[in-house]
């Protein structure tokens, strides 16, 4: 699955919330805005207007600190292990 796709369906229908909304002891307004929808963690649905995204970043780490917790999103992970394997 394209990383396009992932964002499309992790994220279809859900609103675009502020990430200090969703967790205030987290994340400060300046930490921008969200579609947390099915994503592990409300961070990885960082929405930096369609120019970057965090689910890279954020699958690599748990690819390599919490695997366990990444199988919880099949796809995700599946995506992450492709981009580990092939780039």
């Amino acid at each position: 699955m394209q990383r396009k796709a992932i964002i499309l369906k992790e994220q279809k229908g859900c609103p675009r919330e502020r990430l200090c909304d969703i967790d205030p002891e987290r994340y400060s307004e300046e930490d921008g805005y969200t579609r947390k929808d099915y994503f592990l963690e409300a961070y990885i649905g960082r929405d930096y207007g369609d120019s970057a995204f965090e689910i890279l970043s954020n699958g690599f780490e748990y690819a390599y600190t919490n695997p366990d917790y990444l199988k919880q999103d099949k796809d995700m992970r599946n995506w992450i292990l492709k981009m580990l394997l092939f780039g």
